[in-house]
């Protein structure tokens, strides 16, 4: 790979998305660990799922969605 091929990583933050620095991770995991020992208690099990959805889904609830979608996935296509 030639040094004009090379792209650099953005280290910008995505919009709507959150970093969580120690200690702020720290009181988040306390508060769902605590959360996740009351469900237990009580007989719930954990679930997981993907938190991301198909983009046509956000396109198809109206232009500003579906504007920000566009921007977004070009952004991350480059």
């Amino acid at each position: 790979m030639t040094d004009t091929n090379k792209q650099k990583l953005s280290t910008e933050p995505y919009k709507g998305v959150r970093d969580f620095y120690p200690e702020d991770m720290a009181i988040q995991r306390y508060m769902f660990d605590v959360w996740r020992m009351t469900a237990e208690h009580f007989g719930f099990s954990e679930y997981d799922a993907s938190i991301l959805e198909p983009s046509s889904l956000y396109k198809s609830k109206g232009a500003v969605n579906e504007e920000l979608v566009n921007e977004q996935t070009e952004a991350t296509a480059r």
